[in-house]
Parts: C-alpha cells; structure tokens; sequence
C-alpha cells in the first residue's frame, strides 16, 4: 500500500517528494482519496465481499451466469467471449493471481472494441500508428470519456479512473503495464474490488 505525509509536501509511491504547489487540483483530490476510499473498501469487504466469499459456492449455475454476461455484449468482441469468462471463474474461485491482471488487461481491449464499433479512432497520432491505452481511453478530457459518460455516471467513471490508471491514485493497469509494484498487487482489497466493478460494467453493456 501507498504511504502519503499531507503536510507541506508528499511523497510518491517511489519515495519522491511532490510539492503542493505543483499539483493541479484534480491531482490534490486524487491523493487526498486515498484515505477515504481506503476506509470505504475495507468497510465493503468486512460486511460485503468476505462474507460473500465465504458462503460463495461455485457451480453450474453460476458457470451459465458468467458466460452468458459476455454474450450479445457491446464490449465483448465474439472472440473474446470465452477468455474473459474464463477470467472472471476464476476470479469467483479466488483465483485472484490467474484472474486479476487479466480482466484489467482484457477491460482495455473491449473498451477499444467498443469505441471501434462506436466509429471512434482507436490510434495514437503517430507514425506508428500505436493502439490508445486505457488511460487514453479513460482521460477526464477526451472524446472516450464523453462517450464512456452517456453510459455509467461520474462516479462510477472517477473509480475506474482513479483505481486503473490515475497516477496519483491506486494506478493498478499502470503497475501491470510496467510491472512496478505489481508482484502481489493480484492480492489486495483494491485490486479485487476493481475487478468486481470490471464486473459490473460488462453487465451494464449487456444488450
């Protein structure tokens, strides 16, 4: 987890000191969060998710209910389909290792299917022609994020943002990306509950 002294300066994840007066407002909001979304998430896993866990119990039923959010799915191309099923089973059977990375890495690729489907362009202005990332996708300012907004609310767009790729929040497709920080990061509450929530935005593109 990240440790952050709000006085006269902060530091970063790497140790670095970051001076009040050279961060934007959002970024000062971003890091302030820390503390209270902490506390929310562990909140939600005392009386939600560990309880849930404990009592879950993996069967056919539930194989039919996973496989059946990611058919006829405005973010799931056909032949993705299977594999991000197969993500969540595990994550359901706390697989977390086997399942978490995954789910963050495929989120970026459905997004890319659906704003390519939406006749939004989907590459970097290089010569390249490099696919846009998720922090692309999920930048307050650009057209994505508009696109994104007619769908879900600001709220449920500011978690993705801040738990995936904020810089000054958990910044979790970020740590997998550069594989900084990542070695355990499959374990913890935020990255478990960013996954459930990964969750939840499928179910909301279902047709």
């Amino acid at each position: 987890s990240r440790t952050f002294n709000f006085q006269e300066s902060i530091l970063n994840s790497d140790g670095m000191i970051i001076n009040y007066k050279e961060l934007s407002e959002e970024q000062m909001f971003s890091l302030k969060s820390h503390y209270y979304i902490k506390c929310i998430i562990q909140m939600i896993f005392i009386g939600i998710i560990n309880p849930f866990f404990r009592n879950f119990i993996f069967d056919d039923n539930v194989v039919d209910f996973i496989k059946s959010i990611f058919v006829n799915n405005k973010l799931v191309s056909s032949d993705r389909s299977e594999v991000l099923s197969y993500s969540f089973m595990e994550l359901f059977k706390q697989n977390f290792k086997g399942s978490v990375y995954d789910i963050v890495e495929e989120l970026e690729e459905s997004l890319r299917y659906y704003f390519k489907n939406e006749k939004m362009n989907i590459y970097k202005m290089n010569r390249k022609r490099d696919l846009i990332g998720l922090s692309n996708m999920l930048d307050n300012n650009s057209a994505f994020a508009s696109k994104l907004l007619e769908i879900i609310d600001d709220d449920f767009f500011y978690t993705l943002r801040w738990f995936l790729v904020d810089d000054y929040g958990y910044g979790l497709r970020n740590m997998i990306a550069h594989r900084y920080n990542s070695k355990d990061s499959y374990r913890t509450q935020y990255s478990i509950y960013i996954s459930l929530l990964i969750l939840k935005l499928y179910m909301g593109f279902k047709v």
